[in-house]
């Protein structure tokens, strides 16, 4: 009885070796790959996603590599199409026609934030083109709720990858505000 009762136990440790991301975590990994479904991921997953999220690297370099990670799991939302008519809204249909799965998805996720049409057009657009996409308004907010004498007209891609890194990193408010004047200065 003992013994049905220890593999039964550790039956059920080792198959729920589920993995509890932080909601920084999934924060950080959803705001560069949209579709993906963290609470899937194992911890090594979620830790590479995570560090790649946090990196230096662009917006799409960051999309790639974390595809690259869940690749062949099918933890991407598959693309309606509905959702591509939704994005032609915003971008030609041969450009839609070009986009990746997840291209599309963090698209749909920008065109239903409610932001203005222009501001949705301009980061869509970044998004098929590569560039890495304006601050959105919200990040905007919350960058000036840290730093308010923030200047944030002229970022580069870089600039704009350091604060985004800055304010989804989950760390304390004196360490956001530290790491936003480091990147804007």
């Amino acid at each position: 009885m003992k013994r049905i009762l220890t593999v039964t136990a550790l039956t059920t440790v080792l198959a729920t070796g589920a993995y509890a991301a932080s909601e920084a975590e999934v924060t950080a990994i959803n705001t560069v790959a949209p579709g993906v479904d963290v609470s899937m991921m194992t911890d090594a997953q979620v830790d590479e996603a995570f560090a790649i999220a946090k990196s230096g690297d662009s917006d799409v370099e960051k999309r790639d590599k974390i595809q690259q990670i869940v690749e062949g799991s099918n933890m991407i939302d598959s693309v309606s199409p509905e959702v591509d008519a939704m994005i032609m809204e915003y971008v030609p249909d041969w450009q839609v026609a070009a986009m990746t799965d997840a291209q599309k998805v963090e698209a749909q996720a920008i065109i239903e934030s409610g932001s203005e049409p222009a501001d949705i057009r301009e980061e869509v657009m970044a998004i098929v083109t590569g560039d890495a996409a304006a601050l959105t308004e919200a990040e905007m907010q919350r960058v000036m709720f840290f730093v308010p004498d923030a200047q944030l007209t002229d970022l580069t891609a870089e600039d704009v990858n350091e604060v985004r890194a800055a304010i989804y990193s989950g760390s304390s408010d004196v360490d956001i505000r530290r790491d936003l004047e480091q990147a804007l200065s």
